[in-house]
């Protein structure tokens, strides 16, 4: 992208990543990849709940995954088989973000439903971040659960509308700075 800029009309230094769900993973990963290589890193990160573990057992999963609402622990273990099928892979800080030294990713902005069974990594990510000196906002919108954002276009929901105008004024603050 940094390469690219001119000819996609960018301005270099001030990009931001955003992912929900296993894209918010990939950004974490992306920074994390680019932190480490001395490349620059984005502005911000908007990160919408996020799957940056692949602990099934946490309190937000047991209470949101049994299969009453839409993502449920079955499909998570589905999606992880497919994605990652050696245990050895899983452990790679890279896809389990959550034990990756976070340490100089830029600033973020979390972004979950309180009914998710992705709450808890969110929560933790969060929790990461700040512990690191990463300046992280952590957005728990009541009601939603996992995909909610997508309900933005689709039906208009306003949970949705309010957390994607939420993470972008977080990266307009961000890199306008």
């Amino acid at each position: 992208i940094h390469a690219s800029a001119d000819a996609l009309a960018l301005v270099p230094d001030r990009i931001a990543f955003a992912g929900d769900s296993a894209g918010a993973n990939l950004a974490v990963a992306v920074a994390l990849r680019l932190r480490d290589a001395g490349r620059p890193l984005p502005q911000a990160m908007a990160l919408f709940y996020g799957a940056y573990d692949t602990g099934l057992d946490r309190p937000s999963w047991r209470k949101f995954g049994n299969g009453d609402l839409p993502f449920s622990r079955e499909r998570m273990t589905y999606f992880v088989d497919a994605y990652v099928p050696t245990l050895a892979a899983r452990a790679d800080p890279l896809f389990a973000s959550l034990h990756a030294d976070v340490r100089g990713l830029p600033p973020s902005i979390l972004a979950v439903g309180s009914h998710d069974g992705l709450l808890d990594d969110s929560v933790t990510m969060a929790e990461r971040l700040q512990a690191a000196d990463v300046p992280a906002t952590l957005k728990v919108y009541p009601g939603a659960v996992h995909g909610f954002i997508e309900a933005a276009s689709a039906v208009g929901a306003k949970v949705a509308r309010q957390a994607l105008l939420d993470c972008g004024r977080f990266i307009a603050a961000a890199v306008a700075a």
